[in-house]
């Protein structure tokens, strides 16, 4: 039977209560042998890891980090060349900043949550002209980019094409995984992307709403929140729909 590929957002998703991201390794211990597992973040590999120690999460073959701008093994932590070249070939993070120097309302993240493929912000409550605005600004400076919000806070900027969906789809094709047996999961709007591959979805029932009123065929709504609805829909989607 060929493998499945579990692609699963970390914070509000896996973690949020103890007793179901037990119970989540539980099942992924169950069906190991039968499934790849990738947890995709906007964290990067060293603050994933210390979430992975002190909540007991399973253990992953992979990590989508910094909203898709890295992936890297685990437990070696290599980062996947292939990827990382097409990254920062069609993105310079110095230019980002430059172009937005003067939009009102950005704070730069701390530098932890910088890389050369990722240019984050906080700005608060931005609607969707501000939105348009800054996308408008980095076109006419000729930046050829991408932009997610998530939380009502987090603003990213990546390059074009590049986030959590398309990273888990590189995953897909390197180990041979059909799209029909990918499931992704997540709570917030920087997951979004992952739904938008038109594969199985997990939606968790603490899901904020820029997710949550998201709708297209193939997505399951847990009733529960965090780890425990993402059980939800692994069991339907694993179990119960290929019977």
């Amino acid at each position: 039977m060929e493998r499945s590929l579990v692609v699963s957002d970390v914070d509000g998703t896996l973690l949020g209560d103890e007793g179901g991201t037990r119970r989540f390794g539980e099942f992924i211990a169950l069906h190991r042998a039968s499934l790849k597992l990738v947890y995709a973040s906007g964290r990067f590999f060293d603050s994933l890891i210390k979430s992975i120690h002190e909540h007991q999460l399973p253990a992953p073959d992979a990590m989508i980090c910094g909203v898709g701008s890295e992936i890297r093994d685990y437990p070696s932590g290599e980062i996947d060349g292939q990827w990382q070249q097409h990254v920062l070939q069609v993105f310079c993070a110095d230019d980002v900043r430059k172009a937005l120097r003067s939009f009102p309302g950005l704070v730069d993240q701390p530098q932890e949550c910088q890389s050369p493929g990722k240019v984050s912000y906080f700005l608060h409550n931005a609607g969707a002209t501000q939105l348009d605005a800054l996308r408008d600004t980095l076109k006419f400076k000729g930046i050829h980019s991408d932009i997610v919000y998530s939380s009502g806070r987090d603003l990213d900027v990546m390059p074009q094409g590049v986030n959590k969906g398309s990273a888990a789809i590189h995953l897909a094709k390197r180990w041979e995984i059909s799209h029909n047996n990918i499931v992704v999961c997540g709570d917030s709007g920087n997951d979004l992307p992952m739904f938008q591959l038109g594969v199985h979805g997990v939606i968790v029932a603490n899901a904020q709403a820029e997710l949550a009123d998201y709708h297209r065929p193939g997505l399951f709504r847990a009733t529960k929140p965090c780890a425990d609805g993402v059980l939800e829909g692994l069991n339907y989607w694993l179990t119960e729909a290929v019977n």
